[in-house]
């Protein structure tokens, strides 16, 4: 009998550590799926975390991670790019009201700061100008708010707009001298009295931004033939008022590349420094950094031109710009031409120089 119970409890002992084997199989199979699944997921997890950093890195505008303390905890390669560019390499871990300071900005009327020290839940965007890279940028701060608020979190972007507000201020000097172009013909429809439209002209076109002295000159021929130009109407700025005297008449033969351009109805623009060295001298010497001259036509001849000076700044001219201003020569060749017609020979020319 007590062998019997015995062999029983031997069965029972065998069992026992059979089905524990079992369990303990079972766990290790579970416990090796379950690592696969977690490799995977790692996978994955590094898979997302590479395309974030991916992506982060390929915004074409700057961005700064910042935390709930103020620090920066990342940024993109964009961002490193511009902070070189800024002489302020070390930026991650730095506390961004230093960086700020670093780079001249003024962190007390900063909208960082605004959105960083308040429950703000917007963004807030403002633009600002660069003096040290000559570049304008719009910048915006985003809150992420957590339910721990140590956990939120700030998003920073900065957008170069420079080539917008250079597109911008193109646009603004067309439709000025489009204005301009306007009032000229204006004054063509509602005059008769060609002194008073040509004084009008020079004023008109005096608004040009950069423009320090504009002047018409008109041909004549001499005694020996030779063709020159002699001043009819100057306008300057009032600090340029003594140059005045110095517009004179003015000898092809001292600018033979005008004479050449003009007949060929060209415009010659651009800074005197880039100009043939006989004409950089001449201009040089009256204190000319940058010049447009547009010949004026009337429809029988070439009849003089125009000439737009820069003294206190090298202007630069655009395409657009120097066709609007040979559009201007047109309407100026066109209405001298009707005032020959009407004229009696009771009414002249003047050369007077006005400043207004």
């Amino acid at each position: 009998m007590l062998g019997f119970r015995n062999k029983k409890l031997d069965e029972n002992n065998v069992y026992e550590k059979s089905k524990d084997l079992n369990d303990l199989r079972s766990y290790i199979n579970n416990l090796k799926t379950l690592t696969n699944e977690l490799s995977e997921k790692d996978e994955q997890i590094m898979s997302i975390q590479e395309d974030y950093k991916k992506i982060f890195n390929l915004f074409s505008d700057s961005v700064v991670i910042i935390d709930a303390e103020g620090f920066v905890i990342d940024l993109n390669r964009k961002a490193q790019i511009s902070m070189k560019e800024l002489k302020c390499e070390k930026v991650i871990g730095e506390r961004w009201e230093s960086i700020i300071k670093k780079l001249g900005c003024s962190w007390e009327n900063s909208i960082e700061r605004q959105v960083l020290e308040s429950d703000a839940l917007m963004e807030k965007s403002k633009e600002i100008y660069m003096s040290d890279v000559n570049k304008y940028f719009l910048i915006t701060i985003l809150p992420i708010r957590k339910n721990n608020k140590a956990d939120d979190y700030f998003i920073f972007t900065a957008r170069d707009i420079t080539k917008i507000r250079e597109r911008e201020r193109e646009l603004i000097k067309k439709h000025d001298l489009i204005k301009y172009v306007d009032q000229i013909s204006d004054t063509f429809h509602k005059n008769f009295n060609i002194n008073y439209i040509m004084e009008k002209i020079v004023e008109i076109l005096g608004n040009i931004e950069d423009v320090d002295l504009v002047y018409i000159y008109r041909n004549y021929f001499n005694e020996y033939n030779n063709l020159y130009a002699e001043i009819s109407k100057v306008w300057t700025k009032d600090s340029l008022k003594h140059r005045i005297k110095e517009f004179k008449n003015l000898y092809y033969s001292d600018y033979p590349r005008w004479e050449e351009y003009f007949k060929t109805n060209h415009i010659i623009c651009g800074s005197v420094n880039k100009f043939p060295k006989n004409e950089k001298q001449l201009l040089l010497n009256k204190g000319i950094k940058s010049t447009c001259v547009v010949p004026i036509y009337t429809p029988i001849n070439w009849w003089g031109f125009i000439g737009f000076d820069s003294t206190e700044k090298y202007k630069e001219w655009s395409f657009d710009e120097e066709k609007i201003l040979k559009i201007t020569a047109n309407i100026i060749g066109s209405g001298i031409y009707q005032w020959t017609l009407r004229n009696n020979n009771n009414e002249i020319l003047n050369k007077t120089c006005i400043n207004f």
